[in-house]
This record gives C-alpha cells, sequence and structure tokens, in this order.
C-alpha cells in the first residue's frame, strides 16, 4: 500500500518550505492527494484581561490570526505551483479541540502526515504539542521534516531497530519509501539476543525482502552517548537521509512524556524522521 492521502501541517508560512517540498515529492512520487492544513487558534480570553482589555483587542488578534492563516495558504499554493499532484488547502478553527486534536481529525482520513520539527527559537501555540499530540495519538504515521531544512530525502534509510511493536509498526508504515530507497540499513543500538530471535534484525531484513527492500543490517554500541546521539552520529557518518523509528512514552492527563532516544531525535534531528508509535 502507497501513500494515496497525505497531511501536511502548515502552522505558519515562514517555515513551509521544507515541508511543502516533502510533500510535493511524495505526492509527485506517490501520486497521492496532499491536503494542507491549517488551525487558526482560539483567542485566549481570561477573566481578568477580559475585564480590563477593550473587545478590540481581541478582534485584532483574531484578524492577525487569519491573515497567518492566509499567508499559509498562500505559501502552500506556491509550493506546488507547476505540480501535477492532486492538492487541497483547509484553514479549520480550533473551537476548543486544541491544534493537535482539530489536526488529528483531519488525519485519520490520511496515510501520512508531514509535520515539522519544533524550532526551540521560536514560541508559538500552533507549534508547542501539536506534533508530539500527533505522534502519541497512535493513529498515524508521521514524517517529521527538520526546521533548518533539507535538499532531499528518501535515497539512504536508515531503520532504527529494537524489537519493539512501536518499531515493527514505523518499518511497515515506512514501507512506500523503503522501497524507493537505494540503500537500507537496520541499526540497533545495544543489542539483545541473537540473529536467531524471531524479531532479530535479521529477522526483519529477511521480511522486508519479501516486500522487495533489500536491507543490510549493522550492530553498533551507544559507548556511553546514548541511543539517540548514538543513532545521529551514525546516520551523519553514513550520509543517510532518512530515519525510521518508532516513537516511545505515553500521554498522561496531557502531558507528552517521550522515552530519552525519541525526544533526542525530536529535539536534534538532522534528517526527516518517520515515527510511528
Amino acid at each position: 500500500m502507497g501513500y494515496r492521502t497525505i497531511v501536511v501541517y502548515v502552522d505558519e508560512a515562514g517555515r513551509s518550505a521544507p515541508l511543502l517540498a516533502a510533500a510535493r515529492q511524495l505526492a509527485e512520487s506517490e501520486k497521492a492527494h496532499v491536503i494542507g492544513l491549517h488551525v487558526i487558534p482560539d483567542i485566549q480570553i481570561y477573566a481578568a484581561a477580559e475585564a480590563q482589555l477593550p473587545a478590540e483587542v481581541f478582534e485584532a488578534q483574531r484578524r492577525a490570526n487569519v491573515e497567518i492563516a492566509e499567508k499559509a495558504a498562500t505559501a502552500f499554493a506556491a509550493g506546488f505551483k507547476g505540480s501535477g499532484a492532486s492538492h487541497e488547502w483547509r484553514a479549520v478553527d480550533e473551537k476548543g479541540y486544541g491544534i493537535g486534536d482539530r489536526v488529528l481529525e483531519h488525519a485519520l482520513v490520511a496515510n501520512l502526515v508531514i509535520a515539522g520539527q519544533i524550532d526551540p527559537d521560536i514560541a508559538s501555540r500552533r507549534r508547542v504539542g501539536t506534533p508530539e499530540r500527533l505522534l502519541l495519538s497512535g493513529r498515524r504515521p508521521m514524517l517529521m521534516i527538520p526546521y533548518v531544512g533539507m535538499e532531499h530525502f528518501g535515497k539512504r534509510a536508515a531503520i532504527a531497530w529494537n524489537s519493539s511493536a512501536e518499531s515493527s509498526r514505523a518499518v511497515f508504515d515506512a514501507l512506500p519509501l523503503l522501497k524507493r530507497a537505494e540503500k537500507v540499513t537496520i541499526i540497533t543500538i545495544d543489542p539483545e539476543g541473537g540473529p536467531d530471535a524471531p524479531a532479530s534484525a535479521e529477522a526483519m531484513a529477511a521480511s522486508l525482502a519479501r516486500h522487495g527492500v533489500e536491507a543490510s543490517v549493522s550492530h553498533t554500541t551507544s559507548g556511553g552517548i546514548g541511543v539517540g546521539a548514538a543513532l545521529l552520529s551514525r546516520i551523519s557518518d553514513e550520509g543517510d537521509d532518512l530515519l525510521v523509528m518508532g516513537g516511545y512514552g505515553h500521554s498522561r492527563l496531557r502531558e507528552f512524556v517521550f522515552g530519552g532516544a525519541t525526544r533526542h531525535i525530536l529535539e536534534q534531528m538532522t534528517v526527516p524522521v518517520l515515527m510511528s508509535h
């Protein structure tokens, strides 16, 4: 199964170019339909502020939010200009659901969600929490694009494998990308068990071969720097341009908690990362 419907979450126009380039590349290669999505945040009105500030202040905030949505729509149209890929734009109000939950509503009918890595230098309700909410929902695989941008991706894919349900789901969610890759490597960090284990890296390589994906296996150690850092170091040394991995964590009372490797990758990624939870 390929990606036939892709949702790309565009928070603001200024940081959208890498996202739209990735969405366009996949849409054209997969003959997919792309839904560009922007969520217009609710106006944050608190009792004290409402008592002290005139209505015009909140109206101005609403107009500013709508203007951001219009600029995002313009960027989306420019990103697909000249492309034969099927695409549409949607700008929806938050309506008290939470931005991540509104994105998730649209993502439920898609094969893949594309979202941007959070830029730590820019604070925005449109960014904070949204990628994590989508990932932790466990509903759809998510392709995260580094905020620093990218030239291309998907030719040399690395799979972070630890014999878990999350990493297995990520591998099979990534099959359309892996089938197009010129090189695929399954990487284990500080592995336990041997090649004869039912869910070993070697067993996954054999499974992928039945899908027409030839993957090599590489076992390595973290060397005391942590699994996330070891992964990023490994893919940098090998020139990989895509990482496939499970997203490990849980959500409790809407507080997002990830394992160390997942958090490190989300914060420090240097290549696009396809994650599934």
